[in-house]
């Protein structure tokens, strides 16, 4: 008798830490696009230094996506694709850019920000 109640204790256990673990894994991010709903944008720089997978992208300071993909193109520079919330529209004027962003680890910051009137009418 005391073991059958030592073996469904065990199993109790064991289906817990599965389903902790699961909820863990979506609650840090590992499937990202499981529980948002989001678009992609495709962006052409000439470098990504610094830019990584799972990069935050920025828009006046907040988060509002994230990198998704990085690709070298054939004729040279980066195609990187962005994975962008879809509940933060953004605006045509803003545009992107990378910029320095952490000294110590050397990460950069993929960021969207505001272009006067000329600059966007020769993009």
């Amino acid at each position: 008798m005391d073991e059958n109640k030592l073996r469904f204790g065990v199993g109790v256990l064991v289906i817990s830490a599965i389903g902790i673990g699961i909820i863990l894994v979506f609650l840090f991010g590992a499937f990202p696009s499981v529980l948002e709903r989001d678009y992609s944008l495709l962006v052409k720089f000439p470098s990504a230094e610094g830019i990584g997978l799972n990069s935050p992208v920025m828009r006046d300071g907040v988060r509002v996506g994230r990198v998704s993909a990085i690709r070298l193109q054939e004729e040279g520079g980066v195609l990187v694709t962005l994975s962008m919330d879809a509940d933060m529209p953004l605006p045509r004027t803003y545009i992107p850019q990378i910029g320095s962003g952490n000294l110590v680890t050397g990460d950069a910051k993929l960021e969207f920000v505001r272009a006067d009137p000329d600059r966007l009418a020769s993009i």
